[in-house]
């Protein structure tokens, strides 16, 4: 219904998030009208929660169940909707990450989206499986740039802003 298209759009409504992101563009042509939802709290790697109506509001990630990315929009602890969203590569993404491998340059996908979302995505990228980390936590993310020297981290959430620190670069793409 609306009324949960509503919540959902409210909790999301400052996040940065790429989910964020595309939940507003998805829903907003609709002329949804987002709630106001009061105490939002944005977990990196869990989602956001938040007050509407005197009841608690969450859209959790959920891991694991398809291909695509997917959140469960969860009202006082009982899943009433869920939102599927399918990745979408750049045009010249492929041929961007080939040109720096060319130069010498040695290129892992890290990521939070489940590991076979995660292996597709890479395997269209030209990464080999070794490459390709997914299901990561925030904190597995800054394991793993914080143990490669010279480092560079490309994120685009703030699920990566810890690995983001302490990259010898870090890049937000918002």
């Amino acid at each position: 219904p609306d009324d949960y298209k509503n919540i959902a759009l409210g909790l999301e409504r400052n996040s940065h998030h790429p989910i964020a992101f595309a939940l507003r563009k998805a829903l907003l042509p609709d002329s949804q009208k987002p709630f106001e939802i009061t105490e939002v709290l944005e977990t990196p790697g869990v989602g956001m929660t938040g007050q509407h109506a005197g009841r608690t509001v969450e859209l959790r990630r959920i891991q694991g169940i398809t291909k695509n990315i997917c959140c469960a929009l969860v009202i006082e602890g009982r899943e009433v909707a869920r939102f599927h969203f399918a990745a979408r590569l750049q045009a010249d993404a492929q041929s961007t990450l080939e040109n720096l491998r060319n130069r010498g340059f040695k290129l892992k996908l890290i990521s939070g989206d489940n590991t076979s979302t995660a292996l597709i995505t890479g395997q269209l990228l030209g990464f080999s499986p070794a490459e390709i980390f997914g299901d990561l936590s925030p904190a597995q993310k800054d394991q793993i740039v914080s143990a490669t020297p010279n480092a560079m981290m490309v994120g685009d959430g703030v699920n990566d802003s810890l690995a983001l620190q302490h990259a010898g670069v870090g890049v937000a793409v918002l």
